[in-house]
């Protein structure tokens, strides 16, 4: 037998006594309808899902001493920069800052999973003292900073 029209079943629900609901009664009433009835209403709109957000890239920040060096040498240090993820690593930028230090890099401008790069900086004081910089990697999955310092004598 096929239903043509929906049908309405109403329950009846009673609370007895206990020792944490009160007397009382109420009712439900659920509604089915088949799914070929002609006159169905129409369906509420379900609500929309909620755009998946991806995290914001994540900056990094690390410090690196290179120490005690003589004026007039050099001392360098590497820097690698690998793409762990599985999208390309954009890099717009590769940055230094401070007097004394110098950089040179391999690192194209798209770093692909699984590939890695190396920035050089040298440490070149000219006088004595105390020289801070920064070695700045500009990237779409977040920046790297790091803090370089030395002494020179």
């Amino acid at each position: 037998m096929k239903l043509m029209s929906s049908l309405v079943l109403t329950l009846s629900l009673v609370l007895v006594s206990s020792a944490s609901f009160a007397k009382g009664s109420g009712s439900l009433e659920i509604k089915i309808i088949p799914a070929d009835a002609s006159t169905s209403p129409t369906p509420s709109p379900s609500p929309a899902p909620a755009p998946v957000v991806p995290a914001p890239p994540q900056d990094q920040y690390l410090t690196y001493n290179f120490g005690m060096t003589r004026i007039g040498f050099d001392m360098p240090a590497s820097f690698s920069l690998s793409n762990n993820g599985n999208v390309p690593l954009t890099i717009s930028q590769i940055d230094i800052s401070g007097f004394s230090y110098w950089t040179q890099s391999n690192c194209p401008s798209v770093l692909n999973p699984g590939e890695r790069c190396y920035a050089q900086v040298d440490f070149r004081p000219v006088t004595r003292g105390f020289f801070q910089g920064r070695l700045t990697f500009e990237t779409n999955g977040g920046n790297v900073y790091i803090d370089l310092s030395g002494w020179a004598q």
